[in-house]
């Protein structure tokens, strides 16, 4: 996991790099948002908002 300050500025940027979006941005039931990419390997990161 990865926090960041906002989640679809860098989901923005990583696509605009490049990286596959494995799960959209979600607003979460227990506040924040969030979204995942997979590393090279296969193993999901999920980005989140702080």
């Amino acid at each position: 996991m990865i926090g960041v300050d906002d989640a679809a500025d860098w989901l923005d940027r990583l696509a605009a790099a490049g990286v596959m979006i494995r799960r959209a941005l979600l607003e979460n039931p227990w506040g924040g948002r969030s979204f995942g990419i997979d590393d090279p390997s296969g193993r999901r990161i999920w980005i989140f908002e702080r």
